[in-house]
């Protein structure tokens, strides 16, 4: 049975099957070599390639929840058939570096977060209505979390021979899985590699509440659950999992192809945003009117709509606000693996360069306060320059410490070690080798084979050392300020990129009111909460990601579980 993705309209284009209100354009995003930035290729104007876009019409079928409401159904999103959204991967060269770390700036994030949503205006209407037969299961939130949760609802009923649930999600952007669209470059870094124990450590304090989601569905039970659709993955360094065809679009596409063989209503777009949620202990049901004036009833309810990172994709805060509605608490929110700003104007000249193996500490006096994860400084990863300051994962997964000092003093100092392998005496004795054995060469074409040549060469212009200057030249004070800036260059942080630029959110729905064993609220047993909305926080590497699809996985089972007993 198919899924219904209700899609906004494409002016001027007129498919011979689909209501002119149902369509999408097809758009291609590149991914900007030294920036990171995703750039619109533009929009296929022809009508033969347009119509490639749309795999089969759907009809409404028996258990659409909109079904005689007045709104058309039809599926215009990513499906295997058509590409209406298709991220190119740049090369993993050294030139490449921001595609590489799957750092993007805030222009970029704009232009593709505008064009998926171009057409939002001309979403459908229809008239208020309230749906007649409550659904089994409502998910708010088409991400990660949200779409594995119905797939694992829908799943659990086939292998136990029980009724399939009647399952639908509200998405108010104009397709499913936007944020997981990004991930990763645009080549979306599903999980990492590591043993469960390494995983839950990532998590820091918090972690162990992560222990039955991962033990239920970890990475290893993931990529298989890939490979099965179609989709196989494979390792790259640091124990990231990519999927084979580098593409985060064929990760949705798979995802979407299954729900629709399992009958999940996905309805999209604006009008599908959640605006209130309510519970009513005397019918037992959920209701949630939706921005188009609907009235959604369901038995029970999973919200996963993400925390506030990536604004423009969506996740707004949304999902705070529905907790909260229903009693639950929420932990600060706070941007995390989010880019920061730096004062130090040469940085912007280094936009690009990408720096292997660095360390990364806070410098403050006193004690640092602990990262919600408990990770604590120095970070050791690589280094991405950009045209604001700093980012990459060495930067990103330190910055929720210091978006939390700077909501008490600023700048925030931070101290990089470029060349951490190597001692200040070590670095010494080359330099001596250097004057002595290398005099002609240049000291910044030396430099060169410890760091990325761009940087070589500012550090030597921050060691007052010409460009042109010869090894045989070079002084003692000279030496030591190379060797300083090589191992400790000093960078003041007065602000970071914020929730819009934010991967992850750190804080979220109090872990206390929320059961592990199957993330439903200990506070209302037909509300059940996932994701990025759980006071949960990794570090880059895939494993945010992970921690979406397992806490997604375990809620759908558990709710397909307790339906199952239900019809007992």
């Amino acid at each position: 049975m198919p899924s219904r993705c209700l899609a906004p309209a494409t002016p001027g284009f007129r498919h011979p099957c689909l209501p002119d209100a149902w369509l999408l354009p097809h758009r291609d995003f590149g991914i900007h070599a030294s920036t990171g930035e995703l750039k619109e290729d533009g929009v296929r104007g022809q009508q033969a390639g347009r119509r490639r876009n749309f795999s089969r019409v759907l009809r409404a079928q028996e258990n659409n929840p909109w079904a005689g409401a007045g709104v058309p159904v039809g599926c215009a999103a990513v499906t295997a058939g058509g590409d209406a959204c298709t991220t190119k991967q740049a090369q993993p060269a050294a030139d490449h570096a921001a595609a590489r770390l799957g750092v993007y700036s805030a222009h970029g994030l704009s232009a593709m977060i505008e064009a998926m949503n171009s057409d939002s205006s001309q979403v459908a209407s229809a008239p208020p209505q309230v749906s007649a037969k409550p659904l089994d299961l409502l998910i708010l939130g088409a991400g990660a979390a949200g779409m594995m949760a119905a797939i694992a609802c829908g799943e659990a009923a086939l292998e136990t021979g029980q009724p399939m649930p009647r399952v639908a999600i509200l998405e108010k952007n104009v397709r499913p899985g936007i944020k997981v669209l990004v991930c990763g470059g645009g080549r979306c870094n599903l999980t990492n590699a590591g043993a469960i124990d390494d995983l839950i450590a990532q998590f820091g304090r918090n972690g162990r509440f992560l222990s039955p989601a991962l033990r239920h569905f970890d990475n290893t039970a993931l990529r298989a659950w890939f490979a099965k659709q179609g989709e196989p993955t494979h390792e790259e360094h640091d124990g990231k999992i990519y999927p084979d065809s580098n593409q985060a679009r064929t990760v949705v596409e798979a995802m979407i192809r299954r729900m629709e063989q399992l009958g999940v209503v996905c309805r999209a777009g604006p009008g599908s945003a959640a605006n209130d949620v309510a519970w009513n202990g005397a019918s037992g049901l959920f209701s949630v009117d939706t921005a188009d004036g609907q009235v959604v009833p369901s038995r029970y309810l999973l919200i996963c709509v993400g925390g506030q990172s990536y604004t423009r994709m969506g996740t707004t805060g949304d999902g705070y606000r529905f907790a909260q509605a229903l009693g639950h608490q929420i932990i600060k929110p706070r941007p995390a693996i989010v880019p920061l700003l730096c004062s130090e104007s040469w940085v912007s000249k280094l936009q690009g360069v990408a720096v292997r193996d660095v360390e990364v500490r806070i410098e403050i006096s006193g004690p640092l306060p602990r990262l919600a994860t408990g990770k604590p400084t120095p970070s050791i990863q690589d280094l991405l320059f950009t045209h604001f300051g700093l980012s990459g994962p060495a930067v990103l997964n330190l910055s929720e410490i210091v978006a939390e000092l700077l909501e008490k003093f600023s700048p925030v100092p931070l101290r990089v070690d470029f060349v951490r392998q190597h001692s200040r005496q070590e670095l010494a004795a080359m330099l001596r080798a250097w004057h002595g054995e290398s005099g002609r060469k240049l000291v910044k074409t030396m430099v060169g084979q410890l760091v990325p040549q761009k940087l070589a060469e500012m550090l030597s212009h921050l060691a007052d050392i010409p460009p042109e200057h010869p090894c045989a030249a070079l002084t003692g004070r000279q030496m030591h300020a190379l060797i300083e800036h090589l191992k400790a260059c000093r960078f003041q942080v007065h602000q970071t990129r914020g929730f819009k630029e934010a991967m992850v959110t750190a804080g979220g729905v109090r872990l206390a009111e929320v059961n592990p064993q199957t993330m439903q609220s200990r506070l209302n047993a037909h509300l059940f909460l996932a994701g990025e909305i759980l006071d949960l926080t990794g570090p880059s590497g895939g494993y945010n990601l992970q921690l979406a699809f397992s806490t997604g996985r375990l809620a759908g089972s558990a709710i397909a579980q307790r339906l199952a007993e239900e019809h007992q």
